[in-house]
């Protein structure tokens, strides 16, 4: 595998820990009690600017290609945030994106679009109320329908390029409604739907992650959020399987993304199953390579959903010396040597855009991110 490049491509910023909802599959404040095992003195955290500036700064001066994720806790509840929308897409060639629950003020989602951000993700975890509540909270549905039908109104009137997409996480609590969420994004007229199947770890492997983590002197204890196993658990995979047949035999008027891509029908749930290390196809994680992940307290991370995996500090170092440190150069040769165990069921390893550095990089995801896996 060729190793990493000069700088990352793409960054993802978590900017903020606090959240205004309490799913039951998050990592942070869902039903395995994360935050308060572990997370508690992180969880009120919010990036500065002198973070922010540190992240970007390097990489918009070397001239590089750039795209940049926002996620959170809920990101659009840090004050900032379209100021740093603004001061990324001051350079054009940078591509911005923001996944929200959308249930916010609309000045706040206003802010970032009209600050350029070319695409806002909201998660919603069914078609209608009654089965997005049961995982994401009372309300979440309202609010979030809300938010999107102001995006819509303001791609109309005032940003006809900005994307407005779906971000559903399968879970044993709706997944049977694939079908209905992806009727619903058709008649919203949304860009994209993004069916994903939940990071998850076993408690076995998390605690084989966390011995073989020691070597290089990490506490590794984040797994720890993803023992999400009384929403993963009970699947009927036959439904699930002919949910996804169903969803491939229809051509669908926005692009639909399976994650992983790259599985059949009958492959994907077996996710849900012991099965899936023999199934899956990865035995590297390339996205090492290009992207990185940098939190709040400067802490930057190679895997975005394991805040303690720390390789460096930009209070410490600079985004460039971290990036061709030591620490994570053993990091690197630890995963590509082979994966954890707490990497079979991570959404980065399978990302779409993993043998294409440059494939967020663009002003249309949707000619240049991948192909479309279930509309003809």
């Amino acid at each position: 595998m060729i190793g990493p490049l000069a700088l990352p491509t793409q960054l993802t910023l978590y900017v903020n820990f606090p959240c205004n909802l309490r799913c039951k599959h998050c990592f942070l404040y869902g039903v395995s009690g994360y935050v308060g095992e572990y997370m508690a003195p992180s969880a009120v955290e919010s990036m500065s600017w002198d973070v922010f500036h540190a992240a970007v700064d390097p990489i918009l001066a070397a001239g590089g290609p750039l795209s940049v994720c926002m996620m959170g806790g809920e990101p659009l509840l840090h004050r900032d945030l379209d100021g740093f929308v603004r001061h990324l897409k001051a350079t054009s060639s940078v591509y911005v994106d923001v996944n929200t629950n959308a249930a916010v003020a609309p000045r706040r989602i206003m802010g970032i679009v009209d600050a350029g951000i070319d695409a806002v993700c909201v998660s919603l975890d069914g078609g209608s109320a009654e089965v997005n509540d049961a995982g994401r909270g009372r309300g979440s549905f309202r609010h979030a329908m809300r938010g999107i039908e102001h995006l819509l109104e303001w791609r109309r009137d005032r940003h006809p390029r900005l994307r407005v997409s779906l971000n559903f996480t399968i879970t044993n609590l709706n997944y049977r409604d694939l079908r209905s969420t992806a009727e619903l994004c058709g008649r919203l007229g949304l860009d994209e739907l993004y069916l994903n199947l939940p990071t998850f770890v076993r408690e076995g492997e998390g605690e084989a992650a966390k011995a073989a983590l020691a070597r290089l002197g990490i506490d590794f204890r984040s797994w720890q959020g993803f023992r999400i196993d009384s929403v993963v658990d009970g699947i009927d995979h036959d439904e699930l399987k002919r949910q996804f047949e169903e969803l491939a035999a229809r051509s669908w008027p926005f692009d639909l993304y399976v994650q992983p891509v790259g599985y059949s029908s009958a492959e994907l749930p077996l996710w849900f199953t012991p099965r899936w290390g023999r199934v899956m196809r990865q035995r590297q994680c390339k996205v090492q390579n290009f992207r990185t992940t940098v939190l709040p307290s400067g802490d930057v991370v190679p895997c975005t959903v394991y805040p303690d995996v720390v390789v460096g500090n930009l209070h410490e170092e600079s985004i460039a010396d971290v990036w061709r440190g030591e620490r994570y150069a053993r990091f690197r040769e630890m995963v590509n040597r082979r994966l954890l165990p707490t990497c079979t069921r991570c959404c980065d390893l399978y990302d779409e855009a993993a043998d294409d550095p440059a494939a967020f990089v663009s002003d249309s995801r949707r000619i240049h991110m991948y192909a479309p896996r279930s509309h003809a």
